[in-house]
């Protein structure tokens, strides 16, 4: 059975939704930076869960990223020119 965050990452990642996965992240990341600045309550259950969390979003953000390039190289669905900009962008 996935996980709640999975089932989110997999509705980002069939969306094409790479920016508001990066945020998903970022978010996350906050909220875990946040958690160990505080030493008023025991946050490890937490910090897993997000730590958890994190990996899934990670996951789909490499999947989306695969996906990509892979329409990059192959000039499907009007990307040829946009594979022109990422090769010019990664050659920076």
């Amino acid at each position: 059975m996935s996980s709640a965050i999975e089932v989110i990452v997999a509705i980002y990642v069939d969306l094409g939704q790479l920016v508001t996965l990066q945020d998903l992240k970022a978010h996350r990341e906050k909220l875990a930076a946040s958690m160990r600045s505080r030493d008023d309550f025991e946050y490890s259950l937490l910090l897993r869960q997000i730590g958890d969390d994190v990996v899934a979003i990670d996951a789909g953000i490499r999947r989306l990223r695969a996906q990509t390039e892979a329409r990059l190289a192959e000039g499907v669905d009007g990307y040829t020119a946009a594979a022109g900009i990422l090769s010019a962008l990664q050659r920076r």
